[in-house]
This record gives C-alpha cells, structure tokens and sequence, in this order.
C-alpha cells in the first residue's frame, strides 16, 4: 500500500516498501521518500501508462537503477592519493553543488574520463590496446632489471 502525505513546505511523501533479498528470506525497509506534486503526477502518469502496480513501485526501479549505475565496483583496490589542499577544496565546493554524493564519486567519475580521453587519444594515433599492452610489460621488464641490479 503506498501512502501520500503533504508536507508543511509543501512537499509530498511517499512511504516505499523496500524488498531487500536475502539467503532464503525477503525483508523490507520502509524508506519515506519526499517529492514535489510535479514528481508525484509524472509518477502517477507512468504507472498508468506502464501498467505498474504503484508510485512505491516505479520508486523503488528508479533507486535499484541508480544504485547499479552509481555503485563502487565490487571488486577493486584501494590507491591513497595526496592532493594538495587547494584541490581538496576545489573538490569539497563541487560535491556541495550537488553535481556528486561524495569526494570519491567524484574522483572514480574523474578518472574514468580521463582513461576514457586517453584511450580515445591512443586510438586516434592507430595504437592497439596490444600495443599499449606490450609497452607497459617491456616498461614493467626494465623497471624489475632495474631493481635487481640495484640490489646488486
């Protein structure tokens, strides 16, 4: 059952069953969501048209849909990276703009356009990823030479 309330600031809310699988068993969460008349109507209009059963409904696909396209990779590792604390800043007014949720979405989205720009450079010039490939293993080969002569 889905229950919508006004607000005092004139917002609305919407009380969401949220299904959360488990080993053998469902459980629920229930999460107030507050959204303007404009979001509720559009809302109401899609599960009209889409013949879903609810708002709860078309809520709780719009959350498991954000939460696929935003979440962390569930395998990776973990790099420390010292910036200087004008950048920090820097970093801390564009999350308060409201354009990310925290310094590290913002970082993995930085560096993911930047491998992305580098890729597209690296693809203009006519180099394969084989390439690129046999270039890091040579330099990897040089760096270990490296490290076993100075030990020596």
């Amino acid at each position: 059952m889905t229950i919508i309330c006004r607000t005092f600031d004139g917002h609305f809310c919407i009380n969401v069953w949220q299904k959360i699988s488990g080993v053998g068993v469902q459980k629920t969460e229930k999460i107030t969501v507050r959204l303007t008349r404009d979001q509720i109507d559009t809302l109401s209009i899609i599960v009209t048209q889409e013949n879903i059963s609810s708002i709860s409904e078309v809520v709780r696909a719009a959350v498991q849909e954000f939460i696929r396209s935003h979440s962390a990779p569930l395998i990776g590792e973990t790099i420390d990276v010292k910036f200087p604390k004008e950048d920090v800043r820097k970093l801390n007014t564009i999350i308060e703009c409201g354009d990310f949720l925290s310094a590290q979405e913002l970082i993995r989205v930085a560096v993911k356009e930047y491998v992305d720009k580098r890729l597209d450079r690296i693809l203009e010039t006519g180099t394969t990823m084989e390439d690129v490939e046999k270039r890091r293993m040579l330099h990897e080969e040089e760096e270990s030479k490296i490290s076993e002569y100075v030990k020596k």
